[in-house]
């Protein structure tokens, strides 16, 4: 898979998030590099970074794995249309997603 095609897949997606939104995804980026045990993006340059300048330290620091690392922030941030959308727009193209709905079954 082209290394351009993915920054334009994550790029379409982020572009889907209000500026406000945006905040909250570079704040659940960086817990989710943290869990992950990836190489940090530095807060400072985190912070500044806009939608284009984002992708490109995402796919800097981890490369292919940012698609499912960016899969995992809109699960944590309650965005499953854009979790649909990103999963959908990169379904077949050798983007591993392991994918998997949470479902709440209550009983009465």
């Amino acid at each position: 898979m082209s290394f351009d095609f993915i920054k334009q897949i994550l790029l379409e997606t982020l572009n889907g998030l209000s500026h406000k939104e945006l905040k909250k995804y570079k704040w659940f980026l960086q817990f989710s590099y943290f869990k992950r045990g990836l190489p940090q993006i530095p807060w400072s340059q985190l912070e500044k970074a806009d939608r284009a300048e984002l992708v490109d330290l995402m796919m800097e620091m981890c490369d292919q794995q940012s698609v499912e690392v960016t899969r995992e922030v809109f699960m944590d941030m309650n965005r499953t249309d854009l979790v649909q959308r990103l999963s959908e727009t990169s379904s077949g193209l050798g983007v591993n997603f392991n994918y998997t709905k949470k479902l709440s079954l209550k009983e009465n």
